[in-house]
């Protein structure tokens, strides 16, 4: 899957899977946690999308 200077709003948790995405994204996105939702943008955005097998470049 690619993506081109993406922008919506994503909701993800650690089910969330992103394997073969590539391109580049806006932030941030909401992560579901247990204690509630946080934000994840720039270089932390971009390395929880590498964890997960994707491999993007995230934009400001």
């Amino acid at each position: 899957m690619l993506v081109d200077h993406n922008s919506f709003k994503v909701r993800v948790d650690s089910r969330t899977v992103v394997k073969g995405l590539t391109g580049s994204v806006f932030g941030p996105v909401e992560c579901v946690t247990d204690e509630g939702f946080r934000e994840i943008a720039g270089q932390e955005l971009a390395r929880w999308i590498a964890e997960r097998g994707g491999s993007v470049r995230v934009l400001s």
